[in-house]
């Protein structure tokens, strides 16, 4: 268990200390210092004691759409309510008791919760001395430091600062985490799991042309659409150990289980499907999933996660909080457009506040009416790209056990695939791009 630092230097020390803080934390407006708290008091008591740090910001919501939130800012310190105060709402269901014990219940969940997603992230409670409840709850969290509202300012500074001394002093090696790409469907069939197979082989290829170690693993895939399976199947791979057997072998996730147990595609691309009875996924603790996506960027260069077709919409915000791009698939239909309608309402509005929400339209064709253009501006949605009409051609490479580009280096679909991997490692900066549909359609006199 983590030591609980209650820190109050004597008022001589802290007049030795004052200036060695004043000078010493300049830099630390570097720091980012984040609040985990649904009250606006905590906030603005921090910023008015915490000033010299740089102030806080404040972080709201429960802990499956707060977890990837704060671990894309990349916080110096975390500071986790353990005040016990309930807000208006929460105050209604059930007695005030009852609702002080489930915000600390909450409280202790959000800091294991990040602590298994970043065991070196620092964490801070913040409360009153004279509710023994929440601090016993911060004890049991295993938090760095406790905060009391009820005493000097100093003594919050002097917590602050001997948290922050055990990142200075105990640092580990920065390690490069692997990018996160999820693809969200308007609905099942539009060929999200097709686009998720070519472009996790492609990066594969790429990735792996550009180093000489031939046994890193560059990409995985992550096969959770509808139908099951499909992913797998386009790659060519078999294996038996599915989503649900990744999450609850979490401990044991290392290089040699992945080599050992995930089912892998000739050219090298991990994967891992849903489980064949589809709602088993249902059953799965958020926080442990994010935590293994989380685990999985540290051995691989990207990891695509194939979310098309899901009807979890609190496992699709999740995991779409913590990626770094989403691009979402319709086609041009009207079924798949009414579903859109229906995804982005179900899609966190703080995910399309980021603007890294992009569409892609699939089996695009011009004569079908609606252009990729018009749709994106109907959905308020910046246009990726649009992926040409190749149904037959994909049907029958699939039939052969093969991906397209396999058998059909120069086809439309393989360049439009080339042409999003572009834009998704920035290579087409500073080069004309020049569409598949500007290639082969007729020019006009």
């Amino acid at each position: 268990m983590i030591p609980l630092y209650l820190v109050f230097p004597s008022s001589e020390a802290r007049g030795k200390q004052g200036d060695r803080y004043m000078n010493a934390n300049r830099a630390t407006s570097a720091h980012r210092i984040v609040l985990c708290s649904m009250l606006g008091e905590q906030e603005s008591w921090l910023n008015q004691n915490l000033a010299v740090f740089g102030g806080v910001s404040c972080e709201r919501g429960d802990s499956p759409t707060l977890v990837p939130r704060l671990l894309m800012r990349q916080p110096t310190l975390v500071i986790i309510d353990f005040s016990g105060e309930v807000t208006t709402t929460s105050a209604l269901v059930g007695s005030v008791e009852e609702a002080e014990t489930g915000v600390l219940n909450n409280a202790v969940a959000l800091a294991h919760s990040l602590k298994e997603a970043d065991a070196h992230l620092l964490m801070v409670g913040i409360g009153r001395m004279d509710s023994p409840a929440g601090v016993m709850a911060a004890w049991r969290a295993g938090v760095h430091g406790f905060i009391d509202m009820m005493g000097e300012a100093q003594d919050a500074v002097d917590i602050v600062h001997l948290a922050l001394s055990r990142s200075t002093n105990n640092k580990p090696t920065p390690v490069k985490k692997g990018d996160v790409l999820a693809l969200l469907s308007a609905r099942p069939g539009v060929g999200a799991s097709t686009l998720a197979a070519h472009f996790a082989d492609k990066c594969q290829h790429r990735l792996r042309d550009k180093t000489t170690d031939l046994t890193h693993r560059h990409v995985c895939v992550l096969d959770l659409g509808s139908p099951t399976g499909d992913g797998q199947l386009y790659l060519g791979a078999n294996g038996q150990f599915d989503f649900v057997e990744a999450v609850r072998n979490l401990h044991r996730l290392d290089a040699t289980l992945i080599n050992t147990a995930w089912a892998h595609s000739a050219s090298g691309v991990a994967i891992v499907s849903a489980p064949v009875i589809a709602t088993d996924l249902d059953m799965l603790s958020l926080n442990d999933v994010l935590a293994l996506i989380e685990r999985l960027r540290l051995y691989f260069d990207v990891v695509v996660i194939d979310l098309g077709g899901l009807v979890n919409f609190k496992l699709m915000n999740a995991v779409a909080g913590m990626a770094n791009k989403v691009w979402v698939v319709t086609d041009q239909s009207v079924g798949a457009l009414v579903s859109l309608a229906g995804v982005l309402k179900k899609l966190d509005e703080s995910l399309l506040n980021e603007h890294k929400v992009q569409l892609i339209v699939n089996r695009y064709d011009e004569r079908y009416g609606m252009s990729a253009v018009q749709i994106g501006e109907r959905f308020q949605l910046p246009l990726l790209r649009s992926l040409p009409e190749r149904a037959l051609k994909l049907m029958t490479s699939a039939n052969r056990g093969k991906l397209l580009h396999e058998l059909l280096p120069s086809d439309i679909y393989a360049q439009a695939i080339d042409g999003l991997m572009d834009d998704y490692f920035g290579q087409s900066v500073g080069r004309k791009r020049v569409s598949w549909l500007a290639k082969f359609s007729p020019r006009k006199s």
